[in-house]
């Protein structure tokens, strides 16, 4: 098992998704969800061999998570805000958990419509980033050239690294790199997304290496997929 195999979901690791820690409680640390205190998700268990295939992990990116925080010592919210978000400009963009509530934060809806309650993670890795449409904008801005020229990456990583994430992963079937998915569209073009899908919440962002462009869509609502169809559907054939 590999950082690598980690972030291309091919680990061979447990538990798709989380379902958020209700408010109010306190939250676990990255180890004791890992072992089961995880809201319903399970233990995160080796489920087959590490780079035999391609199965979606949220578990695995709570190992990474795990990972990252003993090699730099510091909790994982930190190390991002110093290490990607703050370099990036993303201002209004947080894994602190202790924020989520705050005044500028949007409520999750229920299918029916209802808001929810500010649901936390301890897998923030996996599930807990808090952000804004201009600042994922940003984000995905930084996967492709700039206006001037900039290299991809915009000096918070190298170009070489932006390739590797962008760049079939083994055992894939070239659908995923580090990170983010892979497609060529019918007229050639590449396009590299992430989509999001917590409860009360559906987001996507995607870029267009070819045309060095992207696009963020945020939804606070189960049925925000209907509306990121809709939006993509005026852009992918």
């Amino acid at each position: 098992m590999t950082l690598r195999r980690l972030l291309s979901h091919t680990a061979g690791v447990s538990v798709h998704g989380y379902p958020g820690h209700e408010p109010g409680r306190p939250l676990p640390s990255t180890a004791a969800s890992l072992a089961g205190e995880s809201a319903g998700a399970g233990a995160v268990r080796l489920e087959s061999d590490p780079g035999a295939g391609y199965s979606y992990s949220g578990g695995g990116y709570t190992s990474a998570q795990l990972a990252i925080e003993r090699a730099v010592d510091e909790p994982f919210a930190a190390w991002m805000q110093r290490a990607v978000l703050g370099p990036l400009g993303m201002r209004f963009s947080s894994f602190d958990q202790a924020t989520a509530n705050g005044a500028l934060t949007a409520r999750g809806h229920d299918f029916a419509g209802r808001p929810m309650p500010v649901l936390r993670y301890a897998e923030q890795a996996a599930a807990g980033l808090y952000a804004s449409a201009p600042d994922m904008a940003r984000f995905v801005a930084a996967l492709v050239s700039g206006p001037y020229g900039e290299p991809p990456g915009r000096g918070v990583v190298s170009a070489t690294t932006i390739r590797a994430m962008t760049t079939p992963a083994p055992a894939t079937g070239g659908r995923y790199g580090l990170g983010l998915r892979l497609r060529t569209l019918a007229d050639g073009r590449r396009m590299i997304s992430h989509d999001g899908a917590n409860r009360g919440w559906r987001a996507l962002i995607a870029a267009f290496p070819e045309r060095d462009w992207g696009i963020a869509v945020l939804t606070n609502g189960d049925t925000g997929n209907a509306v990121i169809d809709a939006v993509m559907d005026q852009l992918v054939d």
